[in-house]
C-alpha cells in the first residue's frame, strides 16, 4: 500500500517520495475501541489517499476474542 502512495517505486526511473507512506497505530494484539485509529496514511495525492485508504480497510478484522501479540513485519523481501 505504501507503494500505491509512491513510496517506492515499480520502475527505477520511477520518482520516491520520503513524505509518504503508512503509520501504524495498532498491530494485531492491541485492543482497539470502535471509532479508534488503526493507522494513519500521509500522502501527496487525494485519489491515491482514497485507495490505500479502501485497501487497508478491507485489510483489517476484529475478533471479541484477544490474540496473540503479532509483529509489524510480515515478511522481508
Amino acid at each position: 500500500a505504501s507503494g500505491m502512495l509512491g513510496a517506492g517505486r515499480s520502475r527505477k526511473e520511477d520518482p520516491v517520495f520520503p513524505a509518504v507512506g503508512i503509520e501504524l497505530l495498532k498491530v494485531q494484539g492491541d485492543a482497539v475501541k470502535p471509532g479508534e485509529e488503526l493507522c494513519l496514511i500521509h500522502g501527496e495525492d487525494l485519489s491515491k489517499i482514497v485507495g490505500v485508504k479502501k485497501l487497508l480497510k478491507d485489510s483489517y478484522s476484529f475478533n471479541e476474542e484477544p490474540l496473540p501479540p503479532g509483529g509489524r513485519v510480515l515478511k522481508e523481501l
